[in-house]
């Protein structure tokens, strides 16, 4: 009984598999045979095509021999150039030509394309070769005139369309040799030779016999159907027609011929497999009939065994496996019955150790050798993963004493060997990196003492790696620069974070150098920091030269400033004195009344508002103009935009009246306030606004009224947008790529740096400019300022958005 279920399973073992082949082995026939037939139809196909294009070729290359030849000859130019001669020319070209080679027609033509003798053997509609085939001739025989004059001639050849039939179609030009003083002269001449071969009927039901194109035609114009087609490509390029045919199909025939020997074979397999089957069956029963108690009783150790947390397997004088264990199984990903009966070596070893290990197996059972009782090898999984595995070997020896078997218990030590490895290569990796960099790079512990410096940190302070480990930073710099190391380090162990600065050093020579650092706390393996680790850049001449450009920047946009100002002078004056004036005439009127007794309390309050007026207007545009002029840059503050905006729209109130321009702005109300520069701001703005004033001065007096408009609204990432907009012609094409560079200027009194000014201002604020410009309708320039605090520096280039 209990041999039952086992024999049930082989049975099914066998069965499936079988059947799965046999089904298998049946569709990869079929296949297969589907697949050569289907292949063998396409290489017919591709070969008839290449048949038929041997045959055009054929023909071609026969005109084309045929006008070399009687072009080329001084008989020729004799009697039809220098003499012509009807005879002649009937004799040798018009019969011969249609007799010996079957031509269907040839022209010759004098210099001026006329007609002076021609032969038809086919129909046509027309004796005028470039009426019947319109422009393609005259491109062969412009071609042909242009073969090397007084050498051999070169003949033009194509394929041209009559309007019923394909010819083959060659022109050279006639050409005339003499022996002079035993040397060959050539002498060109402009007469050219037309020689035609037709692709007609007959000619094609020939060449489809000869190549067996069956049914083969040809098919005026587009060919769109089934059939298999050979597009016919004319001298100038064009597509006239298809030679068409229908397809060779020998591998279907094939097919229908193969498939009943198929069948037969099909069936004797599957008589052979049903037989074979029935006989496996059998003798797996035998077997386990036979085997079952030993495998009850081998089934009882191997539980024993399955509790080994090591390999344990047994290998017989053959080296195929009687006995593995579950950890065994476990390690090569196969189960017990997919190894017992394997050979270790051909099954488990991989190919590259194979030799030298089943050799050495051999040896120990020859007794040519001692037992190895201790060795290393690789192990190949059922995955195909390579293991290493650490074995302990000990050998069984038979009656006589001779050995019979081996009994081994292995560790798989693969993850052990490659984290050894893994740490070597960062070991080695990390010596690379601190042997090579070209910045400084150290670790302390949390107590400050060096445990790692690269050769860089140590040459920077005149020592030896060796040498540094062990000390702190007062062993190396002076106190105070020692102190700012000992707080960074507090602070980075403190806040357990990654902290970027600039800091000065102090060498015990007295010089300054300025260090770009990174440091980054170091944790153990229980998460506490253990020490710090940095990364020091000396950055000291690169950090004075970013300091000088800002001051030059500050005082290139400061003389702007003022410049600005100064061009405005006489707008600003002008605008003063109309409040002045005011304050003059009111204080006059009111003296005029005090001194003649008339003067009532109510009047005088009245005039002595409106002069408190005009004195608090003619305040606020002087200090207007004042906070442009004479500011100071650096006073960073939240930006009131708008106020900005309107500041700098009161400045430029007179000079757009005197320019005819209206003044309109569009304000965002509750606007969140950037920080930056207010001054910066107002200048980038003035500078935009008086450009776009500029720009819409120089257009005609009688268009559209000129209108400069100031937009603020919010932007995307927390941003605010300025745009300054005017209705001028719009900027060129050709330089619409170089406005943003220093010195590149239109006008002839500018200097080029008012918009590279907007850009660094507006990119230092974090921000960004761009313009748009329609030709004939104007230009707006756009520009948008982070609402977050932002260190106020030079950053990105301006980018160009064109038509957005």
């Amino acid at each position: 009984m209990a041999a039952t279920p086992t024999f049930r399973s082989t049975i099914r073992r066998l069965i499936a598999p079988v059947a799965l082949s046999t089904a298998i082995g049946i569709a990869v026939i079929g296949a297969i045979l589907v697949f050569a037939a289907q292949e063998l139809d396409r290489v017919s196909r591709v070969d008839s095509a290449h048949l038929l294009q041997t045959a055009i070729r054929l023909s071609r290359e026969n005109t084309e021999k045929i006008a070399l030849d009687y072009s080329y000859w001084d008989q020729a130019v004799d009697n039809i150039v220098k003499d012509f001669d009807q005879n002649w020319a009937d004799a040798n070209i018009g019969t011969y030509l249609s007799e010996t080679y079957g031509i269907c027609s040839a022209y010759v033509l004098n210099p001026e394309n006329r007609v002076v003798y021609s032969i038809a053997n086919c129909a046509t509609k027309t004796s005028d070769p470039f009426i019947r085939f319109k422009g393609g001739l005259k491109q062969l025989v412009d071609e042909a005139r242009k073969s090397p004059r007084n050498e051999q001639p070169v003949p033009a050849e194509g394929l041209l369309w009559d309007g019923e039939h394909a010819h083959s179609v060659a022109a050279s030009v006639l050409t005339d040799y003499e022996l002079i003083d035993g040397k060959e002269v050539l002498e060109s001449t402009d007469w050219v030779l037309i020689v035609t071969n037709g692709f007609h009927d007959e000619a094609v039901v020939e060449i489809g016999s000869k190549f067996l194109l069956k049914n083969l035609q040809i098919v005026a114009g587009e060919y769109t159907g089934k059939l298999v087609h050979l597009p016919l490509t004319l001298a100038d390029g064009q597509q006239a027609a298809n030679f068409v045919w229908y397809p060779p199909e020998p591998g279907w025939k094939m097919l229908w011929r193969t498939v009943p020997v198929v069948l037969a074979v099909l069936i004797i397999l599957g008589g052979l497999t049903v037989l074979f089957v029935r006989r496996a069956s059998e003798t797996a029963r035998l077997l386990e009939e036979q085997t079952a108690a030993v495998i009850e009783e081998k089934a009882r150790a191997a539980e024993y065994l399955n509790v080994a947390e090591i390999i344990l397997i047994a290998l017989d004088n053959q080296g195929d496996i009687t006995l593995i264990n579950r950890k065994g199984c476990e390690v090569l990903g196969y189960s017990e019955d997919e190894l017992i009966g394997k050979n270790w070596f051909e099954h488990v070893i991989p190919a590259d150790e194979k030799a030298e290990i089943e050799a050495a197996f051999r040896k120990v059972f020859r007794e040519e050798t001692e037992p190895i009782l201790h060795r290393e090898n690789h192990v190949t999984t059922k995955s195909g993963e390579r293991r290493l595995i650490s074995w302990q070997n000990s050998f069984v020896r038979g009656p006589d004493g001779e050995v019979t078997a081996s009994l081994s218990s292995g560790q798989d030590i693969t993850e052990i060997r490659r984290g050894e490895e893994a740490l070597q290569e960062q070991r080695a990796l990390l010596q690379a990196v601190l042997e090579n960099s070209s910045v400084e790079i150290y670790v302390k512990d949390v107590e400050g003492r060096f445990l790692l410096v690269n050769e860089r940190f140590a040459a920077d302070n005149g020592m030896t790696p060796e040498e540094v480990i062990g000390k702190t930073s007062h062993d190396l710099v002076p106190k105070k620069s020692a102190e700012l190391f000992d707080a960074q380090d507090r602070s980075v162990i403190e806040k357990n974070s990654t902290t970027t600065f600039e800091i000065p050093v102090l060498r015990p020579d007295g010089s300054e150098q300025i260090y770009f650092v990174t440091k980054f706390p170091i944790p153990g393996e229980d998460g506490n920091i253990i020490g710090t680790g940095g990364i020091s850049t000396e950055i000291t001449e690169h950090a004075r030269a970013e300091i000088a450009a800002k001051r030059l920047q500050e005082d290139l946009a400061n003389i702007l400033r003022v410049g600005t100002v100064g061009e405005m002078a006489t707008g600003i004056a002008h605008e003063v004195n109309q409040p002045l004036a005011a304050i003059k005439n009111y204080a006059a009127g009111m003296l005029r009344r005090l001194r003649s007794g008339s003067a009532e309390p109510e009047d005088m309050t009245r005039i002595l508002e409106i002069i408190a007026e005009q004195a608090q207007r003619a305040g606020d545009i002087i200090r207007n103009i004042r906070r442009l002029a004479h500011r100071e840059t650096g006073e960073v503050e939240n930006i009131d935009v708008n106020t900005a905006v309107r500041e700098v729209a009161s400045v430029l109130t007179n000079e757009a009246v005197a320019k005819d321009i209206r003044i309109e702005l569009d304000l965002e109300g509750n606007l969140d306030r950037p920080s930056g520069e207010a001054v910066q701001i107002q200048q980038a703005i003035l500078n935009l606004a008086r450009n776009a004033m500029e720009a819409m001065a120089a257009t005609e007096p009688d268009r559209t009224a000129r209108r400069l408009t100031i937009r603020t609204a919010p932007a995307e990432r927390d941003a605010i947008q300025i745009s300054v907009v005017d209705r001028g012609t719009g900027i060129p094409e050709k330089l619409r790529s170089q406005i943003f560079n220093p010195f590149f200027t239109t006008r002839t009194s500018g200097l080029g740096m008012g918009l590279p000014i907007c850009r660094t201002i507006i990119e230092g604020h974090g921000g960004e400019i761009w313009f748009t410009s329609d030709p004939g309708e104007g230009t707006a320039f756009h520009f948008t300022l982070p609402v977050e605090t932002y260190a106020v520096e030079p950053r990105r280039a301006a980018s160009y958005k064109e038509n957005e």
